[in-house]
């Protein structure tokens, strides 16, 4: 087993770990990071989300061992986390900001609380998604939630319910934001803030 291996090798040296990176980009990039095929694929949110499941299960049995083999260590759950923000006042805008978050804290939330939060099953109805569990999967989940939360965070973007209408944020990821009027814009296309990254963080250690 590769993870024990790894534990074995290098536990005396190694004391914080995590078990997936990046975790959340299996809906943007579920070819990468779950080999899920898109294409023709009518089913591509039962198959990611289902995946998903069964990466939290594995993460969190990678956490049990862990605990049991390195007394002190600590194992914690990484997101992508691009933090939108509404693009405007518009209530409608401020709705959208919300389903956009809870897309990525999903995955933190389901990782470090040890359940799937109370809004996901009316949205994993709207999305026709009917997760398959296994005996054992909710105490698992329970028992052996994340020690910490780490994030990458490439970028800033803006979130609206009507985003054909604004400039669309470029560069090579793929998310569903558009451009914030107030950042300048790199050669990249990406739109960097450091107020931003700090209400990333405030905002994941409150929660």
């Amino acid at each position: 087993m590769r993870t024990r291996c790894l534990f074995e090798r290098c536990g005396k040296k190694v004391k914080y770990w995590m078990s997936f990176n990046e975790i959340n980009s299996i809906i943007r990039h579920p070819f990468i990071s779950a080999g899920i095929i898109e294409e023709g694929n009518d089913y591509l949110a039962q198959d990611e989300f289902q995946a998903a499941h069964h990466q939290f299960v594995a993460g969190d049995l990678t956490t049990k061992l862990c605990h049991e083999m390195i007394p002190g260590a600590q194992m914690g759950c990484m997101i992508s986390y691009q933090m939108p923000i509404p693009y405007s006042c518009n209530p409608d805008d401020v709705l959208k900001t919300l389903e956009l978050q809870r897309e990525t804290l999903f995955f933190s939330d389901v990782q470090v609380r040890g359940y799937y939060s109370a809004y996901t099953a009316r949205w994993f109805k709207e999305l026709g998604v009917e997760l398959r569990t296994e005996a054992g999967d909710e105490e698992i989940l329970r028992s052996y939630p994340a020690d910490y939360v780490s994030f990458s965070y490439y970028m800033s973007t803006a979130a609206s319910a009507h985003p054909e209408n604004y400039d669309r944020v470029s560069g090579n990821l793929l998310i569903k934001g558009v451009k914030n009027l107030y950042l300048e814009t790199s050669e990249w296309g990406w739109q960097i803030d450091a107020k931003e990254l700090r209400i990333a963080l405030n905002q994941l250690y409150d929660r």
